[in-house]
């Protein structure tokens, strides 16, 4: 539930912290079904605005944010953006379901 350290796909969805915080190295912030959502919604997004969510990401993260479980601002969500998209193009074999499934959206 929390952000244990022991996932190794760990780094792509978490924010570094500092400070007090930075002892506890990462703190996840999206979960794996907000990371499907994030992905619907770049298709939505895309498809419906006919804009770049990275270029205008405060207007995605308005389109998206009532669809997400975490409470991400507007740059968190870019961040994300961005490291599912390395992760996508990087790679095309996945072994975990949920993996599968997300890249099946990134696809689209």
């Amino acid at each position: 539930t929390g952000g244990g350290s022991d996932d190794e796909n760990e780094t792509e969805e978490d924010v570094k912290l500092t400070g007090e915080d930075s002892k506890k190295s990462h703190q996840r912030i999206f979960r794996e079904e907000d990371e499907l959502t994030i992905l619907k919604g770049l298709a939505d997004f895309i498809s419906k605005t006919k804009k770049d969510p990275l270029k205008d990401a405060s207007a995605f993260h308005s389109f998206v944010k009532k669809s997400l479980r975490a409470e991400a601002n507007s740059e968190q969500l870019k961040r994300k953006v961005r490291t599912l998209k390395k992760k996508f193009e990087t790679s095309d074999s996945f072994t975990k379901p949920h993996d599968k499934k997300a890249f099946e959206l990134f696809k689209k």
